[in-house]
């Protein structure tokens, strides 16, 4: 046995470090086989260096002929033929020994690398008959010498054809049917991925293929690092479709592909670090933000408000993304959330020592508080919506007070203090109560207007002798 898989569990989910392939990882997105750089130029796996080389050059010249159309005669040649520029890069990843044997293999194979030309299988597909080429692989598949050539090349069909659909319906209108046809596709290349990974047969096969390439760039420990890549690699499409589907708002077909994830290759794989991976540039953006919102703030201290909203807004669309993969309790998700709250907090007293806007302020910060996930953070957050929350109260009751006052210091007559409170004093009370926040506020407010009805009250009785207007007052 091959020493590519000397001393590698199969259950080694190990991320980083020598076992990971980052050309694999590198590639392992949703145009996986769009970018295949066989299916680009329509060469079979086992074409050797001066074959690739004089294709490319019929390719290109076609090409530059207006004629690339009918050149691309391969295996499921793509919608449109390829630009120059698509041959000249697929050409240079064929010279690279490492991106060749990674496109190798994600393509079809022949039963016996060097015989493609006779391949029944390979002919087929060639012509435009996958099917044909599906029968002779469904009859291989289980067979002891041939079974691994015949399941890769089926996993390989159903992966680019689950992929293809994704791509054609990107934006457009699932129908229930197709949802259900193309979750066959995934379900269907996903079983036999999961059997390759762990088949001693199958990466002694890769590890065969790799000694026949013959390059000294190129060695049988490449092929172990590819066999403990290929779980997070498969993970990492399936990642970014449903980021894709997330951030468009198709959130039952990210939450489809997370579901895929969790699924398969369990105990190979590491969901989460594929996820977190995946995030990065989302990570990235709003980290990005987060710095622009201080420095905006700190240029002009008026726009505050305005660089806190802006900065939630993204944040709700890439929290939501963390969510999706690692749930509404995640650390990592709480993190960040903690970390935009903290900003926001800090954004709005900027922004309130520079206008006094205790309303807008307090619009924010209420904003704020869900996105505080620690306790010591809500807290903070807590105590300045009440001190706020103060402020704005007593610049709502500032008139009530003062007008509760003249009327309780008053030296008019009590009959005529009552009619004033009745008159102006209910009126105020009441336009007052409807801008206020806090029961506090308005108990206080409410014990305010009794001492001034018992001031007039006394008055009325002990001054006046008024014994109408003082029952009147205290009724």
């Amino acid at each position: 046995m091959s020493g590519v898989i000397d001393n590698l569990s199969v259950g080694d989910s190990r991320w980083d470090g020598p076992l990971i392939c980052q050309p694999l990882l590198n590639i392992a997105t949703p145009e996986i086989f769009r970018i295949n750089a066989f299916r680009i130029t329509g060469l079979r796996v086992d074409a050797t260096t001066r074959q690739i080389t004089k294709h490319a050059d019929k390719l290109k010249m076609m090409e530059e002929l207006r004629q690339g159309e009918s050149a691309h005669t391969g295996a499921f040649p793509l919608p449109n033929p390829p630009t120059v520029d698509q041959i000249r890069e697929a050409s240079q990843r064929l010279k690279d020994p490492e991106q060749r044997i990674i496109d190798e293999f994600f393509w079809f194979w022949p039963k016996h690398f060097g015989e493609s030309e006779s391949d029944p299988a390979i002919r087929a597909l060639e012509g435009g008959d996958p099917d044909t080429a599906f029968k002779i692989w469904s009859t291989l598949e289980t067979s002891p010498n041939d079974g691994v050539v015949a399941m890769h090349n089926i996993a390989v069909l159903w992966h680019l054809m689950a992929l293809e659909w994704e791509s054609y319906y990107s934006g457009r209108h699932w129908s229930e049917e197709k949802k259900q046809e193309t979750e066959r596709f995934w379900r269907s290349a996903f079983k036999r991925w999961e059997l390759l990974a762990v088949d001693d047969l199958f990466w002694q096969t890769v590890t065969e293929r790799i000694q026949q390439l013959n390059d000294p760039r190129l060695t049988k420990e490449f092929a172990r690092r590819m066999r403990a890549t290929l779980p997070h690699a498969l993970d990492k499409i399936n990642a970014e479709l449903a980021f894709r589907y997330a951030e468009g708002g198709h959130i039952d077909m990210a939450e489809a592909h997370v579901q895929f994830m969790r699924e398969t290759n369990q105990g190979l794989d590491n969901v989460e670090k594929t996820a977190e991976l995946v995030l990065t540039p989302a990570t990235t953006r709003l980290k990005a933000q987060i710095q622009h919102a201080q420095l905006c703030a700190a240029e002009v201290p008026a726009d505050g408000a305005n660089a806190a909203q802006e900065l939630l807004d993204q944040a709700r669309r890439t929290l939501a993304l963390f969510g999706l993969f690692f749930g509404k309790e995640s650390d990592l998700r709480n993190e960040l959330s903690d970390e935009v709250a903290a900003c926001c907090n800090r954004l709005q007293v900027t922004y309130h020592k520079a206008t006094g806007d205790n309303k807008g302020c307090l619009d924010l910060l209420r904003a704020v508080l869900p996105f505080a996930t620690s306790i010591e953070l809500r807290r903070q957050v807590e105590e300045n919506i009440a001190t706020l929350t103060g402020n704005l109260n007593f610049k709502n009751l500032e008139p009530v007070y003062a007008l509760l006052e003249e009327l309780q210091t008053s030296s008019q007559s009590p009959s005529f203090r009552l009619n004033r409170f009745k008159t102006e004093a209910v009126i105020a009370i009441a336009k007052a109560s409807s801008n206020i926040t806090g029961f506090e506020a308005e108990i206080e407010l409410g014990d305010s207007a009794a001492i001034v009805l018992r001031a007039i009250a006394l008055a009325a009785w002990n001054a006046h002798q008024d014994i109408t207007t003082s029952f009147a007052a205290t009724r």
